[in-house]
């Protein structure tokens, strides 16, 4: 018994001393931060070779797969409402770049 005690002290004080919480925290901070603005370029990048409508199919039919009916239903109504017809590609791109370069 005595041993399992000093094998859990041992293992919490060197999970301390390898700080694997704040490491974790600025990955998970920086994949919040990075990912959107990579996926807006992409699909931007993507619109010029395929079509507005294959797009959309794509991302509904993937997250269903993955993520459920309900799921795939809600981003499908996040895209129909992000078709704004006042938001031209040129802004889509430079907001998406700011946004990398500022993450």
């Amino acid at each position: 018994m005595n041993s399992w005690w000093a094998v859990l002290r041992h293992a919490l004080r060197d999970y301390g001393a390898d700080r694997c919480s704040e490491g974790a925290a600025a990955l998970s901070y920086h994949a919040i931060f990075a990912i959107p603005p990579v996926l807006m370029l992409v699909l931007l990048a993507m619109g010029v070779f395929v079509s507005q409508a294959t797009i959309q199919s794509f991302l509904q039919t993937q997250p269903a797969a993955v993520m459920g009916p309900q799921q795939a239903a809600a981003i499908g109504t996040m895209l129909q409402h992000a078709q704004r017809p006042d938001v031209g590609r040129p802004v889509t791109a430079a907001i998406g770049v700011g946004a990398l370069v500022r993450s």
